[in-house]
């Protein structure tokens, strides 16, 4: 509870229409199309798990993520030939609509999709490649591949790329339209931790836009994922087995603005997933089939992923779905 109102008094100024980043000077605050009548708390402490349910189709191989768009769901699957690539389903997951492979040396990986609305565009996360990069799709006016463009790009080409070769997750955030990522940080690895996240301008060839930093005691391990809410907080899903409650949605509100600054805590909630990797996080559900009116919460409006591999079948993929109070304030 001292975290989340340490959180609301830094965020005070929001109510006003400004906001101060730390080190950084206010700026007027984007407006989504609600009104801000509200502070940028999403009450994490608030969620809880709202059921799973389990998927077993030519998707779910090596699935590694879905993001929602304005018709479909897409997601990612790392699978070996056939059906490595991004695919579209339904709302409810269960018809596939189209499908894009990606033709990629068998030492790529093939990461976490985030949809761009403002640029009806799909950021695929990939590595390793010497440097960080991401598969870029323009979709058409309907959400399909006819008439669509794809292009592989470097993430910050030409200059610093902080990433090295470790994109393992890429989201866009609505409120400024960079694309945000990190390395993936495993103890076993370097970087062991993530302990800064990255933004990338599309418009201007993905060069290295601001740098967010995650405050001491609050660094993050093995990302899977990231998403971010309407009004600019962003989650991550952290696949963390080396001990026991580590696999985690971390939550963190990144400052609006144009400079550097230090992301704020909002919270964790614990993901159930024993003998499960978990993949990609996902906030809200394509906006065509959200209820009309009614309340605020929604029962499956945060959802993650998790894997399990079944050498002899199909794999399974359980998308658990987690209550929020109020889906504004995610």
């Amino acid at each position: 509870m001292q975290r989340r109102n340490f959180a609301k008094l830094i965020l005070a100024g929001a109510v006003s229409g400004t906001l101060t980043s730390l080190g950084a000077p206010a700026v007027a605050a984007p407006r989504p199309d609600f009104d801000i009548t509200f502070d940028f708390d999403p009450k994490m402490d608030e969620w809880y798990g709202h059921g799973e349910h389990q998927y077993s189709h030519a998707w779910c191989n090596l699935f590694q993520g879905m993001t929602p768009g304005s018709q479909y769901w897409y997601v990612t699957s790392n699978q070996s030939g056939t059906g490595r690539g991004v695919w579209r389903l339904d709302h409810d997951f269960t018809k596939a609509k189209w499908m894009k492979e990606l033709s990629l040396p068998a030492a790529k990986h093939i990461g976490a999709p985030s949809y761009d609305a403002a640029r009806n565009r799909l950021f695929v996360a990939l590595e390793p490649g010497g440097k960080g990069q991401v598969w870029e799709i323009q979709l058409s006016g309907t959400g399909g591949w006819t008439g669509a463009t794809t292009r592989i790009r470097y993430l910050d080409d030409g200059g610093a790329q902080p990433q090295n070769y470790s994109a393992p997750w890429c989201a866009v955030n609505p409120m400024d339209g960079l694309l945000y990522s990190s390395v993936f940080g495993s103890p076993q690895e370097t970087p062991n931790r993530v302990d800064r996240i990255f933004a990338y301008d599309p418009d201007d060839n993905f060069r290295l836009a601001r740098t967010i930093t995650i405050p001491y005691g609050f660094y993050i391990h093995r990302i899977q994922g990231g998403a971010f809410g309407r009004i600019g907080n962003l989650y991550l899903s952290s696949d963390r087995d080396d001990k026991p409650g580590h696999k985690k949605i971390h939550g963190y509100r990144v400052p609006h603005g144009t400079g550097n600054a230090t992301a704020i805590p909002l919270g964790t909630v614990d993901i159930n997933a024993p003998n499960l990797e978990v993949e990609g996080v996902a906030v809200g559900a394509p906006t065509d089939f959200l209820p009309a009116g009614g309340p605020q919460g929604l029962g499956d409006w945060i959802r993650v992923g998790c894997l399990r591999v079944d050498w002899a079948s199909l794999d399974n993929v359980y998308m658990k779905r987690y209550h929020v109070p109020d889906r504004r304030l995610v």
